[in-house]
């Protein structure tokens, strides 16, 4: 099914927080094309890029028993408008929103992220990896290769990019207890990696979890409005 029958008329997210417009007309596509903002994801293998971005057009839930979809290449979704919580006056023009394989290398999105420049950018980890690791993958070493590009990236970055929000997903599949010392390793190693940095200060560090539940949605629904609202400047 193609993008724009898909996006036919509003959706409404639960509980209606958020409300979701597709630009039907040519003259609003042409219009979000021009002012529009670029929305990226990043992040490996599994941590629910394409769960987030259908989470954020649908308003669908991620289903943990359902078998993985896997994104095999860049996919942009065009010309969506957003309609922020509580403030039916106020909307957000998203020129693309794009979704890419994932990789258990930050280094080579790194270099797609230097390479891209997105005005904002969604960073998932899976909060299921270990933290560090000797000998396979984990969330720190993820994060220090994807930064370790940003370094030798070149000032073009400061122009464009507003904000990069570091999202830790599936908390649901974690203790309360692991997920604020995740949290904490996170700020501290983020703080580390951010020093001379041309983002520093730009960066958001937030948990999430994207599957069917009231906890769980109340967190996802603030955290993708607060996104949104973070969208909104001149």
């Amino acid at each position: 099914m193609a993008i724009e029958e898909e996006l036919a008329g509003d959706l409404i997210a639960p509980g209606g927080r958020l409300v979701l417009k597709h630009s039907g007309t040519l003259l609003g596509a042409v219009w979000t094309g021009f002012v529009g903002k670029d929305l990226f994801l990043y992040g490996p293998s599994g941590a629910g890029k394409t769960s987030f971005i259908k989470y954020m057009v649908t308003s669908a839930r991620a289903n943990p028993s359902e078998d993985r979809e896997l994104t095999r290449r860049k996919r942009n979704r065009y010309f969506s408008a957003f309609r922020i919580s509580g403030n039916s006056d106020q909307t957000v023009d998203i020129r693309r929103l794009r979704d890419r394989p994932g990789n258990s290398s930050g280094e080579i999105h790194g270099v797609e992220f230097t390479r891209e420049r997105p005005h904002h950018a969604v960073v998932l980890l899976d909060a299921t990896l270990p933290f560090s690791s000797k000998n396979g993958d984990s969330i720190s070493k993820y994060l220090t290769d994807f930064w370790g590009e940003l370094r030798r990236g070149n000032k073009e970055l400061s122009k464009k990019v507003y904000r990069v929000w570091i999202i830790v997903n599936k908390i649901d599949q974690i203790k309360s207890s692991k997920t604020e010392r995740l949290m904490t390793k996170l700020n501290k190693l983020l703080g580390d990696l951010t020093i001379g940095v041309i983002l520093t200060g730009r960066v958001k560090l937030r948990p999430c979890s994207l599957v069917e539940g009231p906890e769980w949605e109340a967190v996802s629904d603030r955290l993708l409005n607060d996104i949104l609202a973070d969208m909104v400047y001149p």
